[in-house]
């Protein structure tokens, strides 16, 4: 009986992926809010999958600066979002979703004993998206991240490990190629 579920499973996947419409594109990314100490601009790249009319997956990868007066540290993003949409007109869809991410955080200059473990957040966003022609569309977005990453620091033989709250917010514009 498992068999059979997981083969009936997979042939659902295969016909949602064969039906599916795809977008690949690029983003300019403008970091502020939560615990972010210094706005910045940063970049990155999206690969969607168009699941029915109102349901799509998105992964996405987003690099920016935290710094000040070069201490600080860059921050990679990467995260997968289900989305649920609206079609608001012709060319017009309005969406919303929530994720997971995973987060790259450099922390530079570098201190001996102190290190930051990449860790895994959550996040919720909203946008607008807007088809140019039927292979162009456009997109703006808002994205707000909870994480809580985990601090190891040694000295002496003694080591301690501490959480601290690193709460941000990314806004996004960019375009992808549909097909």
């Amino acid at each position: 009986m498992k068999k059979h579920m997981m083969m009936i499973g997979g042939m659902m996947l295969v016909a949602a992926v064969c039906h599916a419409q795809f977008r690949l594109g690029v983003h300019g990314a403008y970091s502020n809010a939560g615990d972010v100490e210094n706005e910045d601009f940063g970049f990155g790249g999206q690969l969607g999958m168009q699941m029915g009319e109102v349901f799509s997956l998105e992964l996405s990868g987003t690099k920016f600066d935290d710094k000040e007066d070069g201490a600080g540290g860059e921050i990679t993003t990467i995260a997968l979002t289900a989305r649920l949409g609206a079609q608001v007109s012709y060319a017009a869809t309005l969406y919303g979703g929530a994720g997971v991410n995973y987060n790259i955080l450099d922390i530079s200059p570098s201190l001996p004993g102190i290190e930051i473990n990449d860790t895994i957040g959550f996040h919720g966003a909203g946008g607008i998206e807007v088809m140019l022609n039927d292979m162009i569309m456009v997109f703006a977005e808002y994205r707000y991240t909870l994480l809580e990453p985990e601090i190891e620091a040694s000295f002496g033989g003694i080591k301690e490990t501490d959480k601290f709250d690193y709460n941000f917010g990314l806004a996004r514009i960019g375009f992808n190629l549909v097909f």
